[in-house]
C-alpha cells in the first residue's frame, strides 16, 4: 500500500512539472512572437538605411576629398 501511493505522488509530480515546463515554454513562445527580445522589422529597416546611407556619404566624401 505504501508503495502504491509513493508511485502515485511520483506521477502527480511529474505531471506538474511537465505542466510548468509547457507554461514556460508557452511565455517564451508570446514573447517572442510580440518582439520582446528581438527589435521588429521596421526597426532593423530603419537603422540598417541610416547605417548605409552614413557609409556612402563616408565613402563619398572620401572619393571626391582626393
Amino acid at each position: 500500500m505504501r508503495r502504491r501511493l509513493s508511485a502515485r505522488g511520483q506521477t502527480s509530480l511529474e505531471y506538474i512539472i511537465l505542466i510548468a515546463g509547457v507554461l514556460v515554454f508557452i511565455v517564451l513562445l508570446l514573447v517572442l512572437v510580440r518582439g520582446g527580445l528581438f527589435p521588429n522589422a521596421e526597426t532593423e529597416i530603419i537603422n540598417s538605411s541610416g547605417t548605409i546611407h552614413n557609409l556612402t556619404g563616408n565613402l563619398t566624401n572620401q572619393t571626391l576629398g582626393s
